[in-house]
Order: C-alpha cells, then sequence, then structure tokens
C-alpha cells in the first residue's frame, strides 16, 4: 500500500508518521505483514524509495558533487533526446549493457515495447547520444593549436610550457581514444538512457541503462536530470527515482542523493491468503526457492 511511514531528505532527521491506525486496519482483513525490511530480498518491492519533488527540483539544489559531473556531460555535448518507440532499439542496448555489466538480467525489448504501447503517451524515453567523430575533429583543432602555442612558447616561460605539455599528452590520449571509439562504434553511439511512465501527477523512472564504455561522460547524470525536468514540465509533482535500501548506504543512494530527493519509506508488503492452509504451504515452497535461488546468484 502506498502509506508513508516517513519523508525526509537525507541530511534530515528521520521522522516517523502516525501510520498505525491505517496499519491495524489492513491487519484486520488477516493480512499477513512482511515486517519493517531494510534489504531488498525479503520483499517484491524496495520499501524505500527516493523521490525527487518538484518544489526540491532545479540546478541549485544539486550537491557539489552532482553539478560537478553534470558540467562534465555538457562539457561532451550529448545530445538529449526524447521519443517513444523510435528509440527503443537503442534503448534495449544500453540495457543490455547493463545486464552485463551487472550479471543479472531485466527485461526483454518486448516488455519494454509492451509499456510504451500500454502507457502511450504517458510513457518516454530519454537517451543520451555522444558524437564521438565530432568529438573527435574538436580535439585534433585543440592539439593542433596547442603544438602551435608549445612552438611560441619562450624557453623560460617553465609555468606556461608545463601546462601546455600536460594539455598536449592529454589531448593525445584523448584522441586516441576516440579513434578507438569510431572503429568500435561508428560516428555516433548511444551511451545511456531510461523509461519514463507518468501516471496523474507522479513519474517513475522504471530503467536506466549505460555503457560502461563511456562512463567518463558522467552521462547518467545528465540523462536523469533531463528526464525529472521533462516529468515536472508535464505537470508532475513527483518522480520516482526507485528503490534503495533501507540502510541509505551503496551506490543507488550516492547516485540519488546528488538530486536533492526525499526518501520515502512505505508501510512495507502484506500477504491476504484466500486459503490459509494452502496459503502455508505454498509460502514454505516459495520460501525454498526464494534461497535456492539466491545461493545460485
Amino acid at each position: 500500500p502506498s502509506i508513508l511511514i516517513s519523508s525526509f531528505h537525507l541530511d534530515e532527521e528521520r521522522k516517523e508518521f502516525n501510520y498505525k491506525e491505517e496499519f491495524e486496519n489492513i491487519k484486520s482483513c488477516k493480512a499477513i505483514h512482511y515486517g519493517f525490511n531494510k534489504d531488498f530480498d525479503t520483499t517484491i518491492q524496495p520499501r524505500y524509495n527516493m523521490v525527487e519533488y518538484a518544489d526540491d527540483f532545479g540546478m541549485d539544489n544539486l550537491s557539489k558533487k552532482g553539478k560537478k559531473n553534470i558540467k562534465i556531460a555538457q562539457k561532451q555535448n550529448l545530445d538529449i533526446q526524447f521519443g517513444h518507440k523510435e528509440l527503443l532499439e537503442d534503448f534495449d542496448k544500453v540495457m543490455k549493457c547493463t545486464e552485463e555489466r551487472k550479471g543479472i538480467s531485466l527485461r526483454t525489448k518486448e516488455y519494454y515495447e509492451l509499456l510504451l504501447d500500454t502507457y502511450a503517451d504517458d510513457a518516454f524515453i530519454t537517451l543520451a547520444y555522444f558524437h564521438i567523430h565530432d568529438m573527435l575533429i574538436e580535439t585534433k583543432e585543440r592539439y593542433e593549436q596547442c603544438l602551435l602555442d608549445l612552438e611560441s612558447c619562450p624557453e623560460n616561460a617553465k609555468k606556461k610550457r608545463f601546462t601546455l605539455e600536460e594539455l598536449k599528452d592529454s589531448l593525445e590520449k584523448k584522441i586516441g581514444k576516440y579513434e578507438e571509439d569510431v572503429k568500435t562504434y561508428g560516428e555516433t553511439v548511444c551511451v545511456c538512457g531510461t523509461l519514463t511512465v507518468k501516471y496523474g501527477h507522479t513519474s517513475e523512472i522504471l530503467y536506466a541503462g549505460m555503457n560502461e564504455d563511456f562512463k567518463r561522460l558522467m552521462g547518467p547524470y545528465l540523462t536523469w536530470y533531463k528526464t525529472m525536468e521533462k516529468c515536472f514540465e508535464l505537470g508532475c509533482k513527483t518522480s520516482n527515482m526507485g528503490g534503495i535500501e533501507g540502510t541509505l548506504k551503496g551506490g543507488l543512494v550516492d547516485f540519488k542523493e546528488i538530486y536533492h530527493p526525499r526518501i520515502n519509506e512505505y508501510i512495507g508488503e502484506f500477504d491476504i491468503p484466500v486459503n490459509s492452509l494452502l496459503y502455508n504451504v505454498a509460502f514454505k515452497f516459495y520460501k525454498k526457492i526464494k534461497e535456492r535461488n539466491a545461493k545460485h546468484k
């Protein structure tokens, strides 16, 4: 149930709401509560979510790390595109990259297509494209200018010459990397993306993927920002960034907290058995399957 226990920013003290009446009301229906777990494994959906509210959104509210990484992404001239099924092919590719990187199975291309068909105009894909060839040309031009600056730099201007030498080495490495990337991916490549569903005044960033070969570009930071910006432009009051561990630690928290979201803690999951005898048998079987799957992870 969408019943909040607490809602707070990461830098705030957690304050609990009064949820006892709703809790007892649900239990009076003979519902069995899964507990106030903090992990991802006990329940199907995470009990803790990071949610961006329209009132908290904006460049001014980003953390220092967030502002820095978005600036890095902007300097790469990433091309942010919004769309529907015409972007599905590239979105599926970055999702497969994420599956390979994490060693997990997510969803198929057909599933993403089903989401887009079902929600129609209330679903959209956001992708970030990196124009490798354009950046290669630009970097080569900077390199040529650097060589000219070095040639005209006086021998006694040691500090300036040192800076130019460092720049020259850096540009040489970038040129080599871009040339390698062009051979592998062509002139333009999709580096990351999200799939979002809007429902009333809420929105959910359901899936996100990234090509690890281009993580240096910090594309996800800009892509998520642009995704939420579009959600709020469409009239949403919140944008759910998805679940996190209740310990409030880990890579997901580190990434999402830069946008200054609220942490929404929900009441948790319940089972309502329609047949008590069969429920007990089925639940034991269900637990054994979960334990077996956990061992094979």
